[in-house]
C-alpha cells in the first residue's frame, strides 16, 4: 500500500526508467543525511521503503532485484541498529550511479 506517495500508483512507478527509479529513491537517501529530528528520518526511511519496493515490483527490473533486496536490507539494518552517515552515503552514491545509464533523460 501506497502510503507516502499518494499520486503514485505501481504503473506510473513502472513508466519511469530504473535509472530514474534510483535517482529518485537516491533522493531519500541524501535527504536522510540532512534531518535534525528522528520523527523526518523516519519518514525518509519509510518513503525509501516504500519506493524499493515498487522497483522490487516493477517486472522491467529483472536483473536488478537482487541489487534492490541489498540495498533494502542494508537500509532496515540502518534502521534497526542506528544511522551511520558513511552507509547512507555509500548507498546515496550508489543510486547516483544510474543517471550514467542510457535512459536516464527519459521520462
Amino acid at each position: 500500500m501506497i502510503k507516502w506517495h499518494k499520486n503514485l500508483t505501481q504503473e506510473k512507478w513502472n513508466e519511469y526508467p530504473l535509472s530514474k527509479q534510483m535517482l529518485m529513491i537516491g533522493t531519500e537517501f541524501a535527504r536522510m543525511l540532512h534531518q535534525k529530528s528522528l520523527e523526518s528520518l523516519q519518514k525518509c526511511f519509510e518513503r525509501s521503503f516504500e519506493l524499493l519496493d515498487l522497483s522490487f515490483n516493477d517486472p522491467k527490473v529483472k536483473a536488478g532485484k537482487r541489487e534492490l533486496f541489498a540495498l533494502r536490507t542494508l537500509l532496515n539494518d540502518q534502521l534497526n541498529r542506528g544511522l551511520r552517515r558513511d552507509e547512507i552515503e555509500r548507498c546515496y552514491q550508489y543510486c547516483l550511479q544510474f543517471h550514467k545509464l542510457p535512459d536516464s533523460g527519459r521520462q
